[in-house]
């Protein structure tokens, strides 16, 4: 089992993105850690086609999540497929990237596991991306060389003080309790404004316990919790906030790009990919909101 490993949800739309994106993983992969691909069964055949010179671990959507996409589902079925990422059991922890990320920088297993061993937890109060909004100031500040901005130490204990909500009967209960980016109240904690994504570092016990929480109570697989909330990043943060593990908080190790709007602001402030890779192993380019691949 490898301490860390990256996981990749992709499909047959994004090929062109993630032979990019898996060009730069080569390229600046440090201590080769593996990287595990998870595609539709459509799809297999055509990929193998096209990455034959390639030897990643392949895996079906339908046979880690134990259900298949509905229609009309693409984009909560793909935050289902990256809940169930254990699934692979290839390692201890999982570093999600999208088909629309690419590296700009090498990078080692010591940018993900601290030196005894705890996984970081990518985590910060302010957004690390630009969308044409107030959240790429500080994200800027941060990128010319100001020092992260942490949480206050009442902050993350507010965070610590949550529970696990009751999974025992049906999910439809929480539904009343679950925001799109707020979990605070079906966790029983007061309100803390967090970021946990782009990249975030899934561990695989706590998507075990997850799973277990759920499927022990109200038999519902996990990754159905996207149907009351939609990101997976802040679902899996939750129950780790709420565990006793150790926190080894680091800020995001990517910088995204949202929006067109957010790449002119990134353009307008002569922000390049150099500076960028001062802070962050790697960019996210919004698929779903321009075609371009690369800033530059």
């Amino acid at each position: 089992m490898q301490p860390v490993a990256f996981f990749c949800k992709t499909f047959r739309e994004d090929f062109d993105r993630l032979e990019r994106m898996l060009a730069t993983f080569r390229a600046c992969n440090g201590d080769v850690i593996p990287m595990a691909l998870s595609l539709p069964e459509e799809d297999v055949d055509l990929y193998r086609a096209r990455f034959a010179d390639l030897c990643l671990p392949v895996f079906l959507d339908h046979e880690l999540t134990g259900f298949h996409q509905a229609v009309g589902t693409g984009w909560t079925y793909q935050q289902m497929v990256k809940l169930c990422c254990d699934q692979t059991y290839m390692a201890d922890n999982y570093f999600l990237v999208d088909s629309d990320f690419y590296f700009v920088r090498r990078f080692t297993r010591a940018d993900f596991i601290d030196t005894d061993g705890t996984p970081f937890t990518f985590l910060s109060p302010h957004g690390h991306y630009a969308d044409g909004g107030t959240t790429f100031d500080e994200a800027r500040r941060y990128i010319g060389g100001e020092p992260a901005r942490g949480f206050m130490p009442e902050a993350l204990s507010a965070l610590r003080s949550g529970r696990v909500p009751d999974l025992a009967g049906d999910l439809a209960a929480l539904r009343p309790l679950c925001r799109e980016t707020n979990l605070s109240a079906a966790f029983d904690h007061p309100l803390v404004t967090y970021y946990c994504q782009s990249g975030p570092l899934f561990q695989a016990d706590v998507l075990r316990q997850m799973r277990g929480a759920t499927l022990a109570g109200s038999g519902v697989p996990a990754a159905r919790l996207i149907g009351l909330s939609p990101w997976e990043a802040n679902w899996h943060s939750e129950f780790l906030f709420a565990s006793e593990r150790r926190l080894a908080i680091r800020p995001m190790q990517v910088f995204h790009i949202a929006s067109e709007a957010g790449l002119e602001q990134v353009r307008q402030a002569q922000v390049t990919e150099q500076q960028i890779a001062t802070r962050y192993i790697a960019i996210a380019m919004a698929a779903r909101h321009y075609d371009r691949m690369t800033l530059q």
